[in-house]
């Protein structure tokens, strides 16, 4: 009978480490497959600092996120959704500026703007604005430290034509940054 509990307990030890080496294998390949993830999650980490560097916000905490205690992600900035389309509200500042006779700076046109009911949102409603006019520049340019002006139409006092190209801005980095090449930077 002694025999046979030996037997026994061999058949046992050697089923033991049989688990024991799978165990170990899975335990190999899941720490594979856990660097594996670190790895990405610490790519996708570094590209949500680096996207909201670039985007001129200010990072997002993610320590609750990667230690697991965070329950609702954190806000992360979103297109901001409500404002009136470029085309409006360049052609309501067009407007404005026709009525005035003269370049409109941009703070005022926003005032302007915001009065007639058309208000532009956004992180900064004054860039935001910039921004709308920049795309339409077909239909509107800014001259230096006056304001904005119909695209097609002359304007004697600083000799602009619309058949000429607009010299480059004094501010070279806020014209290489935003290829804008026509806009100041005190003003934009």
């Amino acid at each position: 009978m002694a025999d046979e509990a030996l037997k026994n307990a061999f058949a046992e030890l050697q089923h033991l480490l049989d688990e024991q080496g799978r165990i170990d294998a899975s335990l190999k390949k899941l720490g594979e497959q856990k660097a594996s993830v670190d790895a990405r999650v610490d790519r996708v980490s570094a590209f949500i600092r680096a996207w909201h560097e670039f985007a001129g916000l200010p990072a997002p905490e993610l320590s609750p996120l990667l230690d697991g205690s965070a329950i609702v992600p954190p806000q992360i900035a979103t297109k901001v959704t409500g404002n009136p389309k470029k085309e409006v509200v360049t052609d309501a500042a067009l407007k404005f500026i026709i009525e005035r006779g003269e370049p409109i700076p941009r703070h005022e046109l926003y005032e302007l703007l915001k009065e007639s009911g058309l208000e532009v949102k956004g992180a900064d409603p004054l860039v935001t604005l910039s921004t709308m006019l920049w795309r339409m520049r077909n239909k509107i340019v800014h001259f230096q430290g006056k304001g904005y002006w119909p695209q097609n139409t002359p304007y004697a006092p600083i000799g602009y034509n619309p058949e000429m190209p607009l010299p480059p801005s004094e501010d070279e980095n806020d014209a290489a940054k935003h290829d804008w090449k026509h806009l100041g930077s005190d003003d934009i």
